[in-house]
């Protein structure tokens, strides 16, 4: 193998050659287009879901401090289903969480004086709270509330949703994160997948040889196959957002996950294509790992109970820490230190992972 230093250019040259091999037969054997169909198959599922379930009435979620008579009246109406907070505070915790394509989307507090506006045939004005993700629906929702409500009482009823939004909290947002889990699951699942398919190839072709003899260094070699990787992965990740873009508060700290994502994916990816020949091999090993990251992030995100030592090791596993850094980006504030430290910590086991792989190919030129 040529081991001498290439200038930039040329450096950069053959690592795309590598790289665009990869990508142009993703394309033309239709892979890109599979992996698109396939996971805005499942990441649709809630959606469809929500519109086959859909009730036929109205689900509202009411704080009302007075006890007013609009409350009992939504009660007994076949048109809604009422369920009350107890506080503003809870309100917005759980109007903040959904938006994930189920669940209560409004929620409404009735002032302590309403019965006595209606009275006194005054114009009561409500306020209406909607989650970041549904801020776009804040008008139609306001028009069809106010003439439902209008309609039940009889006389004209305002709300007022400006500047009312809901966003999720870290301790009850559920579907959020179920939703995070999801995608978490989707992108290291594709990644230990089709990854390794890029030096499985290769090996059975007998083309990683000729690659090995050619003037490319091992280093290029495994840079171009992680762009390849990071291709794929990237592919992924934008449809994954795409279907929660809505939802997304902070695109910065979700262009840092998506980093952390496509760095471990593609390394892990690349380790096992390295140490195994054909991908019946390592399917055992894929299923451990795919299970390992899934529940690490499933115990961190419901607060499951375990033992101190596992509790301990949790929120180090780097599919945890982009669980972490995913679930920040749909939070009103972000805490950007914690953040920086998870991202640092994904791409150093990253980085280790490259080394391994490069070690490997190394030993395989032997």
């Amino acid at each position: 193998m040529n081991t001498t230093s290439n200038k930039p250019f040329d450096n950069l040259n053959v690592i795309w050659t590598i790289a665009s091999k990869d990508i142009l037969d993703a394309i033309r054997n239709r892979l890109v287009i599979s992996l698109i169909l396939g996971l805005a198959f499942m990441l649709s599922m809630p959606r469809v879901m929500s519109w086959m379930l859909d009730p036929p009435y109205t689900t509202v979620l009411v704080y009302d401090p007075g006890n007013s008579d609009l409350v009992l009246e939504l009660e007994n109406s076949p048109q809604f289903q009422v369920s009350q907070a107890r506080s503003i505070e809870e309100l917005k915790k759980t109007i903040g969480s959904m938006g994930f394509g189920l669940g209560i989307e409004v929620g409404v507090v009735v002032p302590a004086d309403f019965d006595q506006m209606i009275s006194a045939a005054g114009q009561p004005e409500l306020d209406g709270y909607v989650s970041w993700t549904n801020r776009a629906k804040a008008d139609e929702f306001q028009s069809d509330y106010e003439r439902q409500f209008s309609d039940l009482l009889g006389q004209t009823v305002h709300l007022n949703f400006e500047g009312n939004i809901a966003y999720p909290s870290r301790d009850t947002a559920l579907l959020l994160g179920i939703a995070v889990i999801t995608s978490v699951t989707l992108i290291l699942i594709m990644g230990i997948q089709l990854v390794p398919n890029l030096l499985f190839e290769e090996k059975q072709t007998k083309t990683m040889e000729a690659l090995l003899v050619s003037p490319a260094t091992i280093r290029q070699v495994v840079v171009g196959k992680a762009l390849a990787g990071l291709f794929y992965i990237l592919v992924i990740v934008g449809v994954v957002f795409a279907f929660y873009y809505s939802a997304v508060v902070h695109w910065e700290a979700a262009i840092l996950a998506m980093i952390g994502c496509g760095a471990f994916s593609v390394a892990v990816g690349l380790v096992l294509g390295s140490f195994f020949e054909r991908q019946q091999d390592v399917i055992g090993l894929m299923m451990l790992l795919v299970l390992i990251f899934v529940g690490a992030m499933f115990v961190y995100m419901v607060n499951v109970q375990v033992p101190s030592f596992v509790e301990a090791i949790i929120p180090w596993i780097p599919s945890v820490t982009l669980a972490k850094i995913i679930f920040a980006s749909f939070l009103e504030s972000v805490p950007w230190a914690e953040i920086y430290w998870d991202l640092a910590s994904v791409l150093g086991i990253s980085a280790v992972l490259y080394a391994i792989v490069i070690w490997k190919v190394r030993r395989s030129d032997r």
